[in-house]
């Protein structure tokens, strides 16, 4: 079983409200007074007002004038990433910015915008602590205060309290010295409310302060925030999220779903149902691909919901009424009753809702990201067995890896949804007693209820019931609440070296007690205390390292799973490979312990990885007291040399990179516990015997050796001395180099084995078509494309060079393709399988079994498309806009066709934009065609279907005049005369006016099929719709004319309206 992590969860029945977004990231969040804890939460999601690089916020901190002038800055200009402050550096005109020179552009921005003044012209005090009435009177100035200088003078501060008072910013505000430094949080509040509730005014000397869009439409939208930042305030209750299979958290009006909308935050499945507020950016409203609308930018959310969790319907009794609404697993609350079935209950608001919850526990027994359709494999365990699923169907699986456990729940519609929810929290402890209700107390006090998926998780779980003994130590997994749902003990799995022993207690009464020290697979030398029947017999010894190695698993066609296990038979040090389920040992150990510098597999077992990620643990010492030399990675034990031969009883732990149905996984070797010391190689590189090669006894040696000519066409010849003669020519060996008794360097040679008959599998040497430039590199399959890593370690496991062949492949050249650019090369003369990756959205690892050469006598298709600016295909392009093909395309059939490797030549005209090759910008260049230097010619090499798309320009646009706009008292309407200066097709026309404040009064769309001609001269009165004749001031009138979705035609005009 793969470690539990130590950490102790305290039982949580009722939650607090709590806050879900930015303020929650600060460490001393906590710290913040509740009566400012939303304006600190919002102010961080928009990035005004941030905390420090230790990621505290001090909320009791002071502040200084500087940085309130910066915040103001944000605020004010909507630039939260000072892209433009600096510019305003030159605009301070006070003298005291020696120590904050930082804020000289945010100071002089805001001092020439009347923001801010100084104590005189030339002094600021930018270090000065700011204090309340400074930093009201600062951000009142923003939203147009202060434009009758009423913020000077003797007793200013009592004229900025009295406009704060009276305009609401006070409210959260108690018992609080304005005239004292303020601190953060306190800033923080009287900057949020001005901006986020306080409409902006402009100063007349008639009529004082005024907004009148607040004052006839009552609205908030006219705020200092809203204009910067689409500030705008939400309620509601989440009924849905990324959990439950959304895209977005959806907030509706009522935990039925009524009137709902989708934000772009990220909440958890614990948020279904409860009640939440916050702030939102309502200006960022978009559209994804599925045309479902959402608001891109949340800047915090408050759970306003409290959250009790019971097991069982009676203890329902009393917390539900008349008016309670119900959820099944999570989904909307529209049930009529509770589930009498269900695992678990929760609680939302004191009764004001109830989820019945039907959960189960599992095992994540294998994922596959490569296949065609992404899969992960659930193991229920009992007669449930192992299950596959899509993983499009599953939630929750970021960051999940084989071996994890997970709660697992069907989401509202059985079965169409699953979240999966990992289950991580353990707690560790003594055991003490258990009471009939099974509660479990530990020596520390600490009490553990029993969690109602205990039964569930059984055969699923550790649930060792070795555990429950007075003085045991254990290690305890908890379900989301705290309860257990499992358990084990601590320290289980000793592997190398193992060695009981007893000590004597007290002679007299033959008190003893037993001991057993090993070496578990992560190499950690431990001692644990053992019963007097462990003690006598090595069997029971072995159960504690059952399951800890997995060897190998195959997954039928009915996608059951097959375990097989290392376990430890009667003798010590000796080990066997046995059925996790029947104990039989039915399964083969890896064939060979040879770790090769030219392999990636380990023995030879074509399934089994070893690279720069796998440790080796070597034991040596007594087996009273073992020691463990740690040597991390492949080319570490290899010291240089060519190949590490571990000791025959080494055992391993491993991981599963893929599988396939009836097909043994791949897998990675993790870690590798070797009985033996660990000895540095100093092997040489391979040798390869010529086609020439003899092999001949070497006069006057005892024992006998032979001369082998190694590379006898080579100058000097070379010769090694080995031990046999049965060398073969064309072949490559591994060796190790030992001096004999006679002085002489004789070497041990194993072959490296290779494969002849390998058609169609060759490297070409004239390197025709080299990459150059900058590539990306994918591993692909119908439906998804992964990224291979620009620094990946590419491992090739075909086989070495044969003899015969021209070039080589595989490791033949003695090295392998082991870098992401070599791939990239092979790429273009190879179709590559590969056979498994390391990691599924960025590929690190690349492990290639086989590849098929390109045939270069090969035809691809070559398709041109013409495409408008609209994306729409061109049926019958002109002759400035289509292409002209110079060379390298032949018809066959009527279809446009390329040898492999060839280049194809083609121009364009002078009405296309872009062209582009199977998706990527194709680029101009000059070449040699048919024996003519040509210049300003595409050039592309048929590598793969070539799939060319030509875009044309965007048409000019016809200009449309307006003019003469009045009113037609008769029809009640607005209307307009309108021109064009050129004939344009026309499927719909919009009209579109703005206020002189860029306030959109009216948008229309009306759908029309026909033309606008220039020829036809003046449209005259054109109506306007949807403005009153009550409309006055400054309006800008703009219709745009669209065929399709291409804008043809636009103009605009200022009208000015007198009522």
């Amino acid at each position: 079983m793969k470690k539990l992590l130590a950490l102790v969860l305290a039982l949580v029945m009722t939650l607090s409200l709590a806050v879900v977004g930015s303020n929650a990231a600060f460490k001393d969040a906590d710290k913040v007074s509740a009566s400012y804890a939303e304006a600190v939460d919002v102010l961080a999601g928009m990035k005004v007002f941030q905390g420090y690089p230790d990621g505290s916020f001090q909320p009791e901190g002071s502040i200084t004038r500087a940085e309130v002038a910066a915040i103001v800055y944000r605020l004010y200009t909507g630039d939260v990433a000072d892209k433009q402050a600096s510019l305003y550096a030159t605009y301070n005109k006070f003298n005291d910015m020696g120590g904050a020179k930082w804020a000289a552009g945010y100071i002089g921005y805001c001092a020439n915008a009347g923001l801010i003044k100084g104590y005189d012209a030339k002094t600021f005090g930018p270090s000065d602590k700011v204090t309340g009435y400074q930093a009201l009177a600062m951000i009142l100035r923003a939203v147009g205060y202060d434009k009758n200088d009423e913020f000077t003078g003797a007793q200013w501060q009592l004229r900025v309290a009295s406009t704060a008072q009276q305009l609401g910013i006070l409210k959260n505000v108690k018992g609080v010295d304005l005239n004292a430094a303020a601190t953060r949080e306190l800033v923080a509040e009287l900057l949020f409310r001005t901006a986020a509730e306080v409409p902006m005014v402009k100063y007349t000397p008639a009529l004082g302060y005024t907004n009148m869009n607040a004052i006839v439409y009552g609205t908030k939208n006219d705020t200092l925030g809203y204009k910067n930042f689409g500030l705008a305030e939400y309620k509601g209750y989440v009924v849905a999220n990324e959990a439950t299979g959304e895209d977005y958290t959806v907030v509706a009006a009522d935990r039925k779903g009524t009137t709902s909308f989708n934000l772009a935050h990220k909440t958890d499945l614990d948020m279904i149902g409860h009640k939440v507020s916050g702030w939102y950016d309502a200006t960022s409203a978009k559209t994804d691909k599925y045309s479902v609308k959402y608001n891109a930018t949340v800047y915090n959310m408050k759970d306003l919901s409290t959250a009790e969790t019971v097991l069982t319907g009676a203890e329902l009794a009393g917390k539900m009424n008349a008016k309670t609404v119900y959820s099944d697993n999570y989904g909307l609350f529209t049930s009529a009753s509770i589930d009498g079935t269900a695992t678990k209950y929760i609680i939302l608001d004191k009764g004001e809702a109830i989820i019945s919850l039907v959960q189960d526990v599992a095992a994540v027994y294998a994922i596959n990201n490569f296949a065609t359709i992404p899969t992960m494999s659930l193991n229920y365990g009992g007669q449930n067995g192992v299950k596959l699923y899509k993983q499009s169907i599953l939630t929750g699986t970021e960051g999940l890896a084989i071996g994890d456990y997970v709660v697992t729940t069907d989401i509202a519609k059985k079965g169409e949804i699953i979240h999966l929810g990992k289950l991580e929290k353990t707690v560790n402890g003594v055991y003490s007693f258990k009471d009939t209700y099974q509660n479990i107390t530990l020596a520390d006090g600490t009490k553990l209820a029993k969690s109602p998926l205990f039964d569930k998780a059984v055969g699923v779980v550790p649930q060792d019931a070795s555990v429950l003994n007075i003085a045991v130590s254990g290690v305890y997994l908890l379900d989301e609440d705290g309860r257990y749902v499992g358990y084990q003990e601590v320290d289980n799995g000793y592997l190398y070296g193992t060695y009981a022993y007893y000590t004597v207690d007290n002679a007299a009464t033959a008190q003893l007690s037993y001991y057993l020290t090993g070496v578990t697979i992560d190499g950690q030398v431990v001692t644990k205390k053992i019963s007097a029947a462990q003690y006598n017999d090595p069997l029971i010894i072995k159960n504690n390292v059952a399951n800890l190695s997995t060897m190998n698993q195959q997954i039928d066609a009915n996608n059951k799973a097959h375990d097989y296990v290392v376990t430890e038979t009667a003798a010590t040090d000796i080990f066997k490979v046995a059925n996790w389920t029947t104990g039989a040992a039915d399964v083969q150990t890896v064939a060979g312990t040879v770790i090769s510098k030219d392999s990636a597999v380990l023995g030879g077992t074509v399934n089994y990885f070893v690279d720069e990620n796998t440790t080796f643990y070597f034991v040596t010492g007594t087996a009273a007291e073992p020691t463990v030399q740690t040597v991390t990675g492949k080319t570490a034990l290899l010291g240089g040399g060519d190949n590490y031969v571990l000791d025959a009883k080494s055992v391993m732990s491993v991981s599963v990179l893929n599988y396939s149905v009836n097909e043994k996984a791949n897998f990675h070797v993790d870690k590798v516990l070797v009985k033996a010391p660990y000895s540095a190689n100093t092997a040489k590189d391979l040798y390869y015997v010529g086609s020439d090669a003899s092999a001949t006894a070497v006069a006057g040696t005892n024992p006998q050796v032979y001369g082998v000519y190694v590379h006898k066409n080579a100058n000097p010849a070379v010769t090694a001395y080995v031990t046999n003669n049965s060398v073969k020519a064309n072949t490559f060996y591994t060796h190790n180099a030992v001096t004999n008794a006679y002085g002489q360097t004789v070497e041990t040679l194993t072959e490296v084995p290779y494969t002849t008959g390998l058609n169609g599998i060759k490297a070409y040497k004239d390197a025709r078509t080299a990459a150059v430039g900058s590539y990306d590199l994918y591993i692909v399959d119908n439906t998804n494309s992964i990224k291979v890593s620009n620094d990946a370690v590419v491992v090739d496991l075909r086989a070495a060079s044969y003899p015969g062949s021209t070039g080589t492949i595989g490791t033949g050249e003695l090295k392998a393709i082991s870098t992401y650019a070599d791939l990239v090369k092979a790429s273009a003369e190879y179709s590559f399988k590969v056979d498994a990756a390391g990691t599924s959205n960025n590929v690190t690892i690349v492990y290639i079994k086989s590849a098929t050469i390109l045939d270069p006598s090969a035809q691809v298709d070559v398709k041109f498309t013409v495409k408008d600016s609209a994306g729409n295909t061109v049926a019958a392009p002109t002759a400035d806009q289509g292409y002209t093909v110079l060379g390298g395309v032949n018809n066959a059939n009527g279809t446009q066709k390329a040898g492999i490797f060839e280049h194809v030549y083609f121009t364009v005209g002078k009405d296309v934009a872009s062209v582009t090759v199977n998706g990527e910008p194709a680029k101009l260049t000059s070449t040699w065609i048919n024996g003519v230097w040509t210049a300003n010619v595409y050039d592309v090499t048929a590598s793969e279907n070539l799939n060319i798309v030509l875009t044309l320009k965007a048409p000019a646009t016809a200009k449309v005049t307006i003019s003469k706009l009045q009113f037609d008292a008769v029809n009640n309407k607005f209307v307009v005369d309108v021109k064009v200066d050129k004939d344009v097709a026309c499927t719909k026309y919009v009209w579109n006016i703005t206020d002189a404040n860029g306030k959109v009064v009216d948008n229309y769309t009306v759908t029309y099929s026909g033309n606008w001609l220039a020829s036809h001269g003046v449209y005259a009165n054109e109506e306007i719709p949807y403005i009153s004749s009550g409309v006055t001031g400054l309006l800008t009138v703009q219709l745009d004319i669209y065929n399709g979705t291409t804008l043809t035609a636009t103009g605009s005009a200022a009208f000015s309206l007198h009522g």
